[in-house]
């Protein structure tokens, strides 16, 4: 895995428009990178052909399907971090789906592609969260995010990495009214660029892209 240059998030989001926007562009982008003969190429394949079809009727609020997101995860992992580690681009495309797709469970990920990519992605998936009750909003979602990225912490490195470039894409492509986008913009402040820190990993250009949303907090109020 290469030594990440800085601030090159514009290299990261066109490597993402041209290669996350399909199934098939994006398994021509592996083809070139890992032998079609390999058994990690036809698990990359595996995964990818199952979140087409777990999120095929699933869009984000800008109208993108859903599965862009997680092949977007994928391509940064390739192309942006350099890594070759099918196990790694399998836990990038299926890193949304036991929580989104409940009859998946991680062992049926275990089974279907390893130990690594089982651990990785439940790393990522939140754990049970306590009920909010009286809780005012602002305490309650402190509470949960502390709860959230402690698990990940504690699942190690595949994970910390993992979420660390799930959120990159996040604030890269961050929508919604501006209130819920300061909402992320702290967790993201508060809680993952601090882990990110931590595993010295995407943290330089986490913290540009959350810089760049809160420059447009004031500019533009819908979709960024």
């Amino acid at each position: 895995m290469r030594n990440f240059r800085p601030l090159e998030l514009g290299v990261i989001k066109e490597h993402i428009e041209r290669h996350a926007s399909t199934h098939d562009i994006f398994m021509d982008l592996v083809g070139t990178i890992i032998d079609r003969g390999t058994e990690g190429y036809s698990l990359i394949e595996k995964a990818a052909v199952s979140i087409t079809n777990d999120f095929r009727d699933v869009r984000r609020h800008t109208g993108e399907k859903f599965e862009v997101h997680q092949r977007s995860v994928a391509v940064i992992d390739l192309l942006y971090c350099g890594n070759r580690d099918h196990r790694d681009i399998c836990s990038d495309l299926l890193h949304d789906t036991p929580e989104d797709v409940p009859e998946v469970t991680f062992e049926d990920i275990r089974i279907s592609y390893g130990r690594k990519v089982a651990r990785n992605v439940e790393g990522v998936t939140k754990p049970r969260l306590p009920e909010q009750g009286g809780m005012k909003d602002e305490d309650y979602e402190e509470i949960c995010s502390q709860i959230i990225f402690r698990h990940v912490r504690d699942f190690g490195p595949g994970s910390i990495q993992l979420k660390s470039r799930d959120r990159l894409h996040n604030m890269l492509t961050l929508w919604g009214m501006s209130q819920k986008k300061l909402r992320k913009i702290r967790e993201t402040i508060q809680f993952m660029i601090p882990l990110s820190i931590s595993g010295d990993y995407l943290w330089k250009e986490l913290t540009m892209a959350t810089s760049e949303q809160l420059s447009r907090l004031h500019i533009d109020d819908t979709v960024v």
